[in-house]
């Protein structure tokens, strides 16, 4: 969260246009500016910096702030994405769900992963920002209605790391359903300077390349999630065949 933004809390305003803007895009008819504060103050509020505004993303609606003069631009609710759905043997089905709806039982959304391994055996890791967990993991995500997992895990690493990996060949060593959902899980050869990524801001904080003993380390001290312990055990047991 951008602390700078909450202490310039009383100098946040805006226009009669940006009223006028923001209460039809929200459909409120409350005061502007006091619902604009109230949001941005939530504990679940994710608050970040961008070029030369303020950007403030809570309960499904993204709020954009002039950092220099604190004016309110605009605010409007986010576009939920599409996905699809897949069965226990992870067939894609003729259903699909929106982010952040329940899912109907039966039915499973589909889970993709990368490990990236370079030419010194190490293995690139992206820390999540504090109001995503902050925790280490690797490139993953959920595909977009109409792509397919391979498709979903390009767009993931285009997001998180403004990597282009169309041309990469991607190894699929393990896949399933685990009764939540059903995963894909992928191995890819790269060589990729630190300094060429590009991370999602308000997704990430940080990429490190990590060697094995590390990683090994990190799953013994549980600095890795379950999700991610289980990652890492599995293209151990891959890289090891």
């Amino acid at each position: 969260m951008d602390k700078e933004l909450l202490d310039h809390l009383n100098e946040i305003h805006t226009t009669k246009l940006g009223i006028e803007r923001i209460k039809k895009n929200l459909l409120i008819n409350e005061d502007v500016v006091n619902y604009i504060k109230n949001k941005i103050i939530k504990k679940d509020a994710n608050i970040y910096r961008k070029g030369k505004n303020y950007y403030c993303e809570v309960d499904n609606i993204i709020i954009t702030i002039n950092s220099y003069n604190y004016c309110i631009i605009t605010a409007h609710k986010k576009k939920r994405e599409l996905r699809d759905l897949y069965d226990k043997d992870g067939n894609k089905t003729n259903r699909t769900y929106y982010k952040g709806d329940s899912i109907p039982k039966g039915y499973y959304p589909m889970v993709v992963m990368v490990v990236i391994r370079n030419s010194e055996g190490k293995f690139l890791m992206q820390k999540r920002s504090i109001t995503k967990g902050g925790d280490w993991g690797v490139t993953g995500g959920h595909p977009k209605s109409g792509e397919t997992p391979i498709e979903g895990i390009i767009t993931e690493v285009k997001e998180e790391l403004g990597l282009d990996f169309s041309r990469k060949e991607f190894i699929l060593y393990d896949s399933g359903c685990d009764g939540k959902d059903c995963y894909k899980m992928y191995f890819v050869n790269a060589d990729i300077d630190i300094k060429d990524i590009r991370i999602q801001k308000d997704e990430l904080s940080e990429v490190r390349w990590f060697a094995m003993e590390e990683l090994k380390h990190m799953v013994e001290t549980h600095e890795l999630n379950s999700n991610q312990i289980s990652c890492f055990n599995k293209v151990c047991d891959y890289l090891n065949k």
